[in-house]
């Protein structure tokens, strides 16, 4: 659902204050919220919620389309269930921090806290974070387990305090608020990936085997061992970026599908670069 709430002074496009809701039950609450944020929105004041800042931040925030994806879940699953009905100036580090503490716990906000045998009317507890919902008599079943702590990843964590602490930040820069909060705050540190390459023994093997079935396959899989480069820019080579004269290769595009459609952006760096070939893989072509 969504509500209007003005003008842009700049575009003069309309604004709408838009809200997902899990559950009918939660959707009959959600109009006066809206309505509420709307008025927040044009003229920020102490009854602006986080979510306002959130909204606003996605529609300013100059993000890749995976990044812009990552960013849209985070907020859909963690964020906003949790803050998004907050006044953005009662949040303080000390909510971040508990935010961070009750995600290394479990990364998964409650979801259904009941079983029962039998036929019962469902209500909040049959949702609204699963697809377990409906308002019929019915017969629970495995859906309707007890719910299970499962640590967040720490480098999740981080992500999530990264959200939060750029969406304060452009509230600071409207003045919506004096001081970002998540400045303050502790995320966890996300410590070091250690990398497990295959051993050279059984790379060897595993491109031998491929080779044998799928020459073409093989060669990905050659060209993806001799240069290091990420799936999504092997993904994205076409062969005017070879020079097999000076024996060099430019990655400068990334190949990626989200959501059932399918771009190329900008390498993860942002730049392209290029990789020296050697004259092995040169007689490969």
């Amino acid at each position: 659902m969504h509500v209007y709430a003005g003008r842009d002074p700049a575009t003069g496009k309309p604004r709408r204050v838009r809200r997902t809701c899990a559950t009918e039950a939660k959707a009959a609450q959600e109009p006066a919220n809206l309505l509420r944020d709307a008025e927040a929105e044009r003229l920020p004041d102490d009854s602006a919620t986080f979510g306002v800042v959130l909204d606003r931040y996605l529609e300013v925030a100059d993000l890749e389309v995976s990044a812009r994806v990552n960013h849209e879940s985070y907020i859909r699953r963690i964020i906003r269930p949790v803050l998004g009905d907050v006044r953005v100036r009662k949040i303080g580090p000390d909510s971040l921090d508990a935010l961070h503490s009750h995600l290394k716990k479990c990364g998964r906000l409650p979801k259904v806290e009941h079983h029962a045998e039998g036929v019962h009317e469902c209500d909040e507890r049959c949702g609204p974070f699963r697809d377990h919902r409906t308002p019929q008599p019915h017969v629970c079943d495995k859906r309707c387990r007890p719910h299970e702590c499962r640590p967040l990843a720490k480098a999740s964590i981080v992500k999530v305090h990264a959200i939060i602490s750029a969406a304060m930040s452009l509230a600071v820069r409207y003045d919506w608020i004096d001081r970002n909060p998540a400045e303050r705050a502790t995320p966890p540190s996300p410590g070091k990936r250690e990398p497990e390459p295959p051993s050279p023994k059984a790379a060897a093997w595993l491109l031998n085997h491929v080779w044998h079935f799928d020459e073409e396959f093989g060669l990905f899989l050659w060209l993806a061992m001799v240069t290091g480069a990420r799936r999504g820019e092997l993904m994205g080579l076409r062969e005017s970026r070879f020079d097999f004269e000076l024996l060099e290769v430019r990655f400068s595009r990334n190949f990626l599908v989200r959501d059932g459609q399918r771009f190329e952006k900008a390498p993860k760096a942002g730049a392209g670069r290029t990789v020296a070939l050697d004259s092995l893989t040169g007689t490969l072509r």
